[in-house]
């Protein structure tokens, strides 16, 4: 039910319980009963959250605008006025009280006023997209410069989204490879995500695979099987105990990984208890550093998540924040509506379709680059490398841009507070020195200059999670790490060019034709998303190495 609830790992069902569609089944077969159809659904519902959100969201008012709305009209008097005294009541020529007049409008045109946010804006908006985060407006962007509060969801954006292991134990008789080569044999013939997880970790120990013979599935229990002339049996304590096996051999461990969020399967061979697997979602490293950025900047952060509470309860103390758990869609919503009525400005980052409603009602939706497209659809940001820190660099990049606008409105206001009153003669009866039009447009265009200038300055903006700066080539973890992706398929410069552009977003790439690899400093993707954007760009990943 993951792509509703957001939950890690499968919610077994029996005949009566209720079903969500969209839901996927994980083993054997089902029959279902449609009992709400049309606009009663959980989807049509969370589509009609996302549609009031959108229409109920106030559009950022520009400054410049209304200040703009008032100085022009100003300016005109002013002109005017210059005219009028230096005409009438000084006795001036008609030439002369024309050139100040003219001079006034020309220094006072207000370029350098509608130049100051755009400008910034576009060069922030650039900036960030070279960093993997795609900023879909400029409202978006002056909106994160003012986020106080950071709404995350758990499964997919804090954690990986699928069960791995945590830690297993065995009897004293076996090797950690012996108990996970016999486990991940018999594992081998299930689909389901615990099993995948086993059978993964058996590849990373380089586990034979042993032959297996009558297995037997069975849906919400466990698993039995004869591998390699050994009985097995893998399941939950319930199953092991209808199989004649005793469990009470790590029952202390086994109590201490669930209260931890993990769901453990316990193992015997030939009838007896020869050990158990704690699997859950990991936290991706990268979130753990992301949250205590948005704490440095004083930004609160919450987590919302419809998985169970002791997955929240162990995600949310190693990362030292607040939580919520079993938190429907449309509770999401409301917890994110509920925050910003306190006068809070709230930046919800997800990933799932469960995620979209909260997203729209944010003032700042986030999603996951690896997420739904219903999530990506509503969001305003969308962060390409699916890394948390990114959100808190975004935000970062927010607050410079704002700085940025404001020093690009103060220049601009004051080249306009000093050249106006030289403009319209005031410097003519001490110096006998006057501001010709020609002149004023040439102040006039040093001033629109200064202010591009100064934006252009968010192009030297230096990203903290940067691959090389100048810590010694280190990231923000202080450690340089290889991801070497083994492509078949690679034939020519082109081809170098195609598979340097797939992985260039998750870390500084470089691809040897020779040997066939790209290597990643510091990759921010899991094996998955790099597969992913491999076969994409057209080719096939042979093999994944870490060093």
């Amino acid at each position: 039910e993951s792509v509703i609830t957001g939950e890690s790992v499968p919610v077994y069902k029996t005949e009566g319980d209720k079903v969500i569609s969209g839901s996927k089944v994980s083993g054997g077969d089902a029959v279902f009963k449609a009992e709400n159809v049309g606009e009663d659904t959980a989807v049509y519902r969370i589509i009609k959250l996302v549609e009031e959100a959108n229409s109920t969201k106030v559009p950022i008012a520009r400054l410049a605008d209304k200040i703009s709305g008032v100085f022009v009209p100003v300016v005109m008097g002013i002109s005017l006025t210059a005219f009028l005294i230096w005409y009438f009541w000084v006795g001036s020529s008609a030439e002369f009280a024309i050139n100040i007049a003219v001079s006034v409008l020309v220094v006072s045109c207000p370029c350098a006023l509608g130049l100051a946010t755009p400008a910034a804006l576009m060069a922030g908006t650039g900036k960030a997209a070279e960093h993997g985060i795609l900023i879909k407006s400029g409202a978006a962007l002056e909106a994160l410069s003012s986020v106080d509060c950071a709404v995350l969801d758990k499964t997919g954006t804090i954690t990986y989204g699928k069960p791995k292991i945590d830690v297993y134990e065995h009897i004293a008789a076996l090797s950690d490879k012996e108990f996970i080569e016999i486990c991940a044999a018999a594992e081998r013939k299930s689909s389901h995500p615990i099993s995948l997880a086993i059978v993964e970790e058996a590849e990373r120990l380089d586990c034979k695979d042993l032959p297996v013979d009558d297995f037997e599935s069975v849906a919400g229990s466990g698993l039995k099987a004869v591998v390699n002339g050994k009985s097995v049996i893998i399941g939950n304590e319930e199953f092991l105990k209808n199989g004649g096996v005793e469990t009470l051999e790590f029952k202390a461990q086994v109590v201490d990984a669930e209260n931890g969020g993990a769901t453990v399967v316990y193992c015997a061979f030939d009838g007896k208890m020869s050990g158990y697997i704690s699997v859950k979602d990991t936290i991706k490293p990268n979130s753990v550093v992301a949250v205590d950025e948005f704490k440095s900047m004083g930004i609160r952060v919450e987590m919302l998540t419809g998985d169970s509470e002791a997955a929240a309860k162990a995600v949310a103390e190693e990362l030292g924040v607040e939580y919520r758990a079993k938190v429907l869609p449309e509770d999401k919503h409301k917890a994110v509506k509920d925050i910003r009525s306190l006068g809070k400005r709230v930046l919800m980052i997800g990933d799932g379709v469960n995620d979209a409603p909260a997203l729209t009602e944010a003032n700042v939706g986030m999603a996951i680059g690896a997420g739904t497209d219903v999530a990506i659809e509503s969001a305003d940001v969308v962060l390409i490398r699916s890394d948390l820190v990114d959100a808190a660099e975004a935000v970062r990049l927010g607050r410079a841009v704002m700085r940025n606008i404001k020093q690009n409105l103060f220049w601009a206001f004051f080249y306009n507070i000093t050249l106006i009153p030289i403009a319209c003669g005031a410097l003519y009866a001490p110096f006998n020195l006057t501001l010709s039009p020609m002149l004023g447009s040439l102040a006039m265009s040093l001033s629109s200059i200064f202010v591009v200038g100064n934006a252009l300055r968010l192009r030297l903006f230096k990203y903290k999670n940067q691959e090389y700066n100048k810590n010694g080539g280190k990231d923000m973890f202080g450690k340089k790490s290889k991801t070497v992706i083994t492509v078949d398929g690679m034939m020519c410069e082109h081809c170098k060019k195609r598979v340097e552009t797939a992985l260039s977003v998750y870390g500084k790439t470089k691809v040897d034709l020779t040997k066939k690899t790209a290597t990643v400093i510091n990759c921010t993707a899991t094996d998955e998303e790099i597969g992913k954007a491999i076969t994409e760009a057209g080719y096939k990943v042979e093999k994944i190495t870490k060093e």
